[in-house]
């Protein structure tokens, strides 16, 4: 059994072709564009954080001998508002193997040309962390102020 077929409002047959015509096309063809220029646009040119953000400084230090604190700042070089910026921070051996990692949400959103404090506590980290051998790799993650609107 078909659904939804369309009916002769004469005759009462039903309607297996239903063409449109070039003139409806081209009326509704814009409108279909319209639609899909906001998932084009948030697909190909959504903001890139390891272009706009970048971690200036950073230092660590050990606390009470198996916590690992990194201090650092991030600065934002866009004219963007960021928020629920993440630092990762991972760990590898002198031959790069993986060793640990970590990821940690900044507090609050960075502003437009400007720099944001972040502080990352790692609890028990590689024993090479601790004494100082390997240094962490620092990424960052997160959204801009308009697209987190659109999730």
């Amino acid at each position: 059994m078909i659904y939804n077929q369309i009916k002769c409002p004469h005759c009462d047959n039903n309607l297996s072709n239903v063409r449109m015509s070039n003139k409806q096309m081209w009326f509704i063809l814009p409108f279909m564009l319209i639609g899909f220029l906001p998932l084009v646009k948030i697909y190909f040119f959504k903001p890139d954080a390891s272009k706009d953000l970048a971690i200036s400084e950073y230092n660590t230090k050990v606390v009470d001998g198996d916590t690992l604190e990194i201090l650092g700042v991030i600065t934002n070089s866009s004219k963007r508002e960021w928020s629920s910026v993440s630092v990762e921070a991972e760990f590898y051996s002198k031959e790069g193997e993986f060793l640990d990692e970590e990821n940690q949400y900044v507090r609050g959103d960075i502003a437009p040309n400007s720099n944001e404090n972040f502080k990352i506590i790692i609890r028990r980290p590689p024993e090479l962390a601790l004494n100082g051998t390997i240094q962490p790799k620092l990424t960052l993650s997160g959204v801009t102020r308009a697209a987190s609107s659109v999730r």
